[in-house]
């Protein structure tokens, strides 16, 4: 699980700076075939060198951008949900259910990175109650955002399929052209912040396994003054660009939730077995136990056991290619 959990952030940051270059292209215009990966590359490159210099530096960038992302976005809901029309989605599903299961691979991909949140829990005060909750916060939020943005692109913007930027374009039905541009802005601003995010923390994934000795050790070697992980950073970073030139965002984006998928059903099927040792050690004459309490998923062993089925129902369904 740790192994597949740094790879398919590696694989996701290079998909990540794939799509940060698609959502310059309505604030650049036409541009040269070679400036989508000049951008991405350098977006690598540039993050990679920030996150050596210090997790401080990598935090207060991350913490800007993700602040203002929102603005924007919440600008176009606000906005847009006065201009939705009902007509927009009528048939809603023109094309039928034949690919349901590679689109919703796909979409997941909106969805992933919230198993990043226990990541810093040595951190964390109380971690066995506020990392559960964070994490059912950020993905009840998250859901709510996108179904809103969702409705308003389909119910202001008829030429949406195809499209390469539709938020942007939908944008400029009801706001204008400064409008789109102000979200077209706000979707890059999101996109870098969660680039920020996926610098600080994929790194730290491979120098979790060396520290443990799941990793040659030389990924766990710190730097004396800036105490970041540097060569895990230079690996990680390495990696991430050659991906990110020899790859597309679709393609890089639903491998990286394939490979998550593993990820999870290897999770799920360990509560179980949690689940089973945390009965032996509360048998009478078991030694007590230590430390604070955890978490207990409820309904027992139903949210495992269905995400399991779902994951590889998902996973059966899906185009190898």
């Amino acid at each position: 699980v740790g192994w597949l959990a740094w790879w398919g952030r590696v694989i996701a940051w290079a998909a990540l700076a794939n799509g940060f270059a698609l959502a310059l292209l309505p604030l650049v215009g036409d541009v040269p075939a070679w400036f989508d990966e000049a951008v991405a590359a350098s977006l690598v490159v540039v993050l990679g060198a920030i996150n050596l210099y210090g997790a401080r530096e990598s935090a207060a960038v991350m913490r800007v951008f993700n602040a203002l992302k929102l603005a924007p976005l919440a600008l176009f809901v606000v906005i847009g949900v006065l201009h939705v029309e009902g007509g927009g989605f009528e048939p809603f599903a023109p094309h039928g259910y034949g690919s349901l299961a590679d689109t919703t691979m796909l979409l997941l991909w909106a969805f992933v990175g919230f198993e990043s949140i226990p990541i810093p829990a040595g951190e964390i005060r109380d971690p066995g109650r506020t990392v559960p909750l964070a994490i059912l916060v950020v993905m009840a939020v998250v859901t709510v955002v996108y179904a809103l943005v969702f409705v308003v692109a389909v119910g202001t913007y008829e030429g949406r399929a195809g499209s390469e930027n539709p938020v942007a374009e939908s944008a400029s039905t009801f706001m204008g052209p400064v409008g789109a541009t102000l979200v077209a802005a706000g979707i890059a601003i999101s996109i870098f912040g969660t680039k920020a995010v996926q610098a600080l923390v994929t790194p730290r994934c491979a120098y979790a396994l060396a520290e443990r000795g799941q990793a040659p050790a030389a990924l766990g070697w710190v730097h004396a003054n800036r105490r970041t992980p540097t060569v895990a950073i230079l690996l990680t970073t390495g990696i991430t660009l050659g991906l990110t030139l020899s790859g597309t965002f679709a393609e890089l984006a639903v491998i990286s939730v394939v490979g998550r998928f593993f990820e999870y059903i290897a999770t799920c099927v360990a509560v179980p077995v949690f689940r089973a040792r945390d009965r032996a050690d509360a048998e009478p004459g078991a030694a007590a136990a230590v430390g604070p309490a955890r978490f207990r998923l409820p309904l027992g062993p139903l949210v495992p056991l269905l995400a399991t089925v779902l994951c590889v129902a998902l996973l059966i369904e899906t185009d190898p290619d």
